[in-house]
């Protein structure tokens, strides 16, 4: 595949003279697959256009073109989908909290797949191993499924303002025996509730929220913004 964090706008990917994709959206990321249209001799041409002629642009300069990073993934027929990890806590107290963890997993072979899914969370600021847990998964051929998982932690550092405390979760996939891909994202324990009379609270504990509302650029200044405009702003 090729991933796309950004592509200011109206863009249109090519590989070898084929159209993959438009993308209206200057924001949005997207990724288009690479594989039916790739040779397995001489050179492989990708070119991406963007027409930003259609966007009437006042009020702010958000740029022209790819300005965020491109990326070329690879993985195995059988593999994690595209931001297939998604992890939320539940039963959340001082004591003990349970991390639920969602893994879609794609098979996209002709014939079944025995996997693994193995998840270890670390203490982001110690690196210690928190945390396991492993499940046996048989794929069908050319299907999908979501695997989950619960991890249950003791005594959880709770995130907050003042002590931003997180956790490193680790994906591995195993087919057939054999470790094909790993993946990581950061996540944390928090709670939050909103009381029309007293306010917003996390943690229990009762918070202003302060901060500014902006887009990604800077106005007219455009998407490669200067530390102090944002100083100037907040």
């Amino acid at each position: 595949w090729i991933y796309f964090e950004g592509v200011y706008n109206y863009s249109e990917v090519y590989i070898n003279g084929r159209l993959l994709g438009i993308r209206p959206s200057g924001f949005a990321s997207f990724m288009y697959d690479l594989t039916p249209h790739l040779k397995s001799e001489g050179k492989n041409v990708v070119a991406v256009r963007a027409n930003h002629s259609q966007e009437n642009d006042s009020r702010w300069y958000t740029g022209s073109g790819i300005y965020r990073d491109v990326y070329l993934v690879y993985a195995e027929p059988t593999h994690i989908d595209l931001w297939g990890t998604y992890c939320i806590t539940k039963n959340v107290t001082k004591s003990k909290t349970d991390f639920v963890v969602q893994t879609t997993l794609l098979n996209e072979q002709a014939k079944g797949a025995k996997a693994e899914v193995e998840l270890s969370l670390y203490d982001r600021a110690d690196g210690k191993l928190v945390a396991t847990s492993k499940k046996a998964i048989n794929l069908k051929a050319n299907d999908s499924l979501v695997c989950e998982q619960t991890l249950k932690v003791k005594k959880p550092k709770m995130w907050s303002i003042k002590n931003p405390n997180l956790y490193r979760l680790v994906t591995t996939l195993y087919v057939d025996g054999k470790k094909t891909e790993s993946n990581e994202i950061s996540t944390g324990v928090r709670t939050l509730r909103y009381d029309p009379n007293e306010g917003f609270f996390l943690n229990g504990e009762n918070t202003k929220l302060k901060g500014v509302c902006i887009h990604h650029d800077a106005g007219c200044l455009g998407a490669a913004v200067p530390r102090e405009v944002w100083k100037r702003r907040l």
